[in-house]
């Protein structure tokens, strides 16, 4: 897939910057727990590689499993992507119960 097709962009005016500090709560590799300033709840935050690597694998994975359904491989690949959600979303619950934090969810 070429960069930007079938992508929703955000508009975002790089112009109208404002210096905020968010608090890092805790960070593990390409991901950090984060409470933003205005927020209730503390924000998961991941490395831009990190979440572009995770998408990859979905678009391929979504792609194998339309040019055949009975590809072991999609099912792999959509596994290992939840595994990698289920580690993320794990650690940010962790560290909202290691903070006294109520889960948004």
């Amino acid at each position: 897939m070429r960069p930007g097709v079938g992508v929703q962009r955000w508009s975002c005016d790089h112009r109208k910057v404002e210096k905020e500090n968010a608090l890092v709560l805790a960070r593990a590799g390409n991901w950090a727990v984060m409470q933003v300033p205005g927020r209730r709840f503390p924000a998961a935050c991941v490395q831009g590689d990190t979440f572009a690597g995770l998408r990859e694998q979905l678009v391929g994975a979504a792609k194998a499993q339309r040019r055949d359904p009975a590809d072991p491989g999609a099912l792999g690949e959509l596994d290992s992507a939840t595994r990698e959600v289920d580690a993320m979303l794990g650690f940010y619950e962790q560290v909202l119960v290691d903070r006294g934090i109520d889960r948004p969810y």
